[in-house]
């Protein structure tokens, strides 16, 4: 299993470049930054400056969407990344959340999803692209980039595109129901497009301390933000249709009508007491990875069995460089080797 990490853009970005730098160091692959610009500080100078003080480890926005930023600007800043980091850069794209809805926005349409992907890879590349409007095809002259693709799925229609096009398929949950059904629609996916079968990763929320109450307090913000996307897969499908241990306790929201709009998305990734109102232990334990060294690799080796070949440790709400190191630490020394 290869492991990673993301952070949050904050304001103190020397503690943000400190962490990248310790999960280089302690065996980590590859890192993600947030791209969410009203809650946190723009991903893409944060991902260059750690581009310039590392060597090894890979780096990609975690994740970004086609609405916010323009699918040939986003292209661009890749290529250019992967540039500067000689040949390290990921894209991580998903249809957008908290940086959409902050607009008053809806997630990108997946009928529009899919094209933006293959006008993003075909720029990186350097590929002419006929943009609707343009006068002629658009082409980044400068550039001859390959870069990855991690593409977020939560749900049968995005699992579909990630099986299909996507480098690495990645999704935030670590339900155990939800990751087998995730993955296997991806793989079903990429089977039908004739493709191999498609790394599988799971990116969520985590806290490594055996204080189980401050662990979950430090994950509780990640699956009150799951509640939206289940709340739409019980739109789309139907409560019946999903995994029984995804929705046990939330089947509230199948009376919900519109929990899009009516949730409060400013608390993204911030550990918050607000979150207790609504996600019980029982819930932060099921979609999270957390708890004493051996809790998480307990975790671990039930999603390996899943399928799972890349996990992201989430470290969200961290105070300081001490706190960052030791949690890097205890991932790098007491559970990485465990995968080794």
């Amino acid at each position: 299993m290869d492991f990673g990490v993301f952070f949050c853009t904050t304001k103190n970005y020397k503690d943000v470049l400190y962490g990248v730098k310790q999960a280089e160091h302690y065996g980590f692959k590859f890192v993600g930054m947030i791209d969410s610009p009203y809650n946190f500080m723009d991903v893409y100078p944060c991902l260059t400056l750690a581009a310039d003080q590392t060597d090894t480890i890979e780096l990609g926005p975690y994740v970004t969407n086609p609405l916010t930023r323009h699918p040939s600007v986003t292209a661009s800043t890749m290529a250019t990344l992967d540039v500067i980091s000689e040949g390290r850069a990921f894209l991580g794209l998903g249809r957008g959340d908290s940086a959409v809805k902050m607009l008053g926005w809806r997630p990108a349409k997946w009928r529009d999803y899919e094209p933006a992907i293959n006008n993003m890879r075909a720029w990186m590349r350097g590929e002419p692209v006929q943009v609707e409007g343009a006068p002629a095809p658009v082409q980044l002259t400068w550039s001859d980039r390959d870069v990855p693709i991690n593409l977020g799925c939560f749900g049968p229609k995005g699992a579909g595109v990630a099986g299909r096009l996507g480098d690495i398929a990645t999704t935030e949950c670590a339900e155990l129901g939800s990751v087998k059904w995730f993955h296997d629609d991806v793989q079903a996916a990429a089977k039908a497009a004739g493709r191999d079968p498609v790394p599988f990763e799971v990116s969520i929320a985590t806290y490594v301390s055996n204080d189980m109450a401050k662990a979950r307090h430090m994950c509780r913000w990640e699956p009150e933000i799951l509640t939206n996307l289940i709340w739409q897969l019980m739109r789309t499908y139907g409560i019946d249709a999903l995994p029984e241990s995804m929705t046990r306790d939330f089947e509230w929201l199948a009376e919900k009508e519109d929990w899009w709009g009516e949730h409060d998305w400013s608390l993204h990734a911030k550990p918050d007491s607000k979150h207790e109102e609504i996600i019980s232990d029982e819930i932060v334990d099921r979609f999270c990875v957390l708890g004493s060294p051996q809790n998480v690799i307990d975790k671990l080796r039930e999603l390996e069995k899943l399928g799972v070949t890349r996990f992201c440790a989430y470290l969200v709400g961290l105070e300081d460089q001490d706190e960052i190191l030791e949690q890097v630490r205890l991932w790098g020394e007491e559970i990485i080797p465990e995968f080794s």
